[in-house]
């Protein structure tokens, strides 16, 4: 029936979007309770609780380059201008979110600014936006963050990089005019 699909959807939603915290979360506050929407979340978190495995900052420091990226609240700004890498090693970008609003951190290719703002404006119109985090899909995207909420931390997997300047933007509609910040890769 719609309403069963419509619930299923719904957990399958948050089940593969939601953080380990935001699961745990959840769980905890369904102990006890029941209906439906409450027992297919709990299913689905469950299910891909011992499916996934999850994957920390601690694990990424032997291999990647750990590189914080903050957002200053209020400023729809982040909080670095510019960042400095090395060539040739994988980078974990964080993301710390202190606004509001929500935001990503999208890494694209060399002189793709212009090109990676133009496509997130356009994902204003689609009705997925959400559920794609605001990442646009074209090549110019190197490594997209998922949106990160209010006092929320996430990071994305950047691939090694050659040597130049990437730009760094926020890519929920609107925000990449202000929201913007340069990886300068060196060798």
């Amino acid at each position: 029936d719609k309403n069963t699909t419509s619930v299923a959807s719904v957990a399958a939603v948050f089940a593969s979007t939601a953080t380990p915290g935001q699961k745990a979360a959840v769980l905890a506050a369904a102990a006890g309770k029941g209906g439906p929407v409450v027992e297919a979340v709990v299913s689905r978190i469950q299910g891909t609780a011992t499916a996934e495995k999850v994957e920390t900052l601690e694990d990424l420091r032997a291999t990647h380059q750990i590189i914080r990226l903050g957002v200053v609240a209020g400023q729809m700004k982040y909080d670095k201008v510019e960042i400095a890498a090395k060539a040739g090693k994988p980078i974990a970008l964080v993301l710390v979110n202190s606004d509001e609003q929500p935001h990503n951190a999208v890494v694209g290719q060399p002189g793709t600014l212009e090109k990676l703002g133009a496509a997130a404006n356009a994902m204003a119109a689609q009705s997925d936006g959400f559920a794609k985090h605001f990442i646009p899909s074209t090549a110019d995207v190197i490594a997209g963050s998922k949106l990160a909420n209010k006092d929320e931390t996430v990071w994305v997997k950047v691939p090694a990089l050659k040597a130049g300047d990437y730009p760094i933007v926020c890519t929920f509609p609107g925000h990449w005019l202000l929201m913007r910040s340069v990886l300068k890769v060196a060798p």
